[in-house]
């Protein structure tokens, strides 16, 4: 799991330890830039499938999701789930501005051809129950 305590560069970590804290969620900049998410199920499923399969072997694969978003929505979508908190947009700290990436999403395509994966868990679905376990398992978290 992701380390959320004092996360300083996963802002999944530094958002989901902000809902459990009933904090206001800080999107930065315009919350346009776009990302795409994996549940850790769908890829342990396809690190089963890339780790027994020899077609897998030399190559070299993306992981990715169908429905890449941009980080507003990421922010409404955590918070409609979740049901609590609320997220604004804020400009950009000068350090965290030299080091965002803008838009990061990737073509899974590749690995959807050789193995026939393609992710199962939509990313709400993954966010509750990320949260669910954070929640449950605080003490080890925070």
């Amino acid at each position: 799991r992701m380390r959320i305590k004092d996360a300083r560069q996963t802002f999944l970590g530094i958002w989901i330890r902000n809902l459990i804290e009933g904090k206001p969620i800080k999107v930065y900049g315009d919350g346009q830039q776009r990302r795409d998410y994996n549940y850790v199920d769908d890829l342990l499923d396809a690190l089963i499938f890339a780790s027994t399969e020899n077609k897998a072997i030399g190559k070299v694969f993306n992981l990715g999701a169908p429905d890449p978003m941009s980080l507003k929505e990421t922010a409404e979508i955590m918070c409609n789930e979740i049901g609590v908190a609320s997220w604004n947009l804020v400009p950009f700290p000068e350090d965290r501005k030299a080091i965002d990436v803008g838009d990061f999403t990737c073509d899974y395509s590749s690995f959807s051809s050789a193995f026939g994966w393609k992710p199962k868990i939509k990313f709400a679905e993954g966010i509750k129950r990320s949260f669910e376990y954070f929640k449950k398992e605080i003490e080890y978290y925070i």
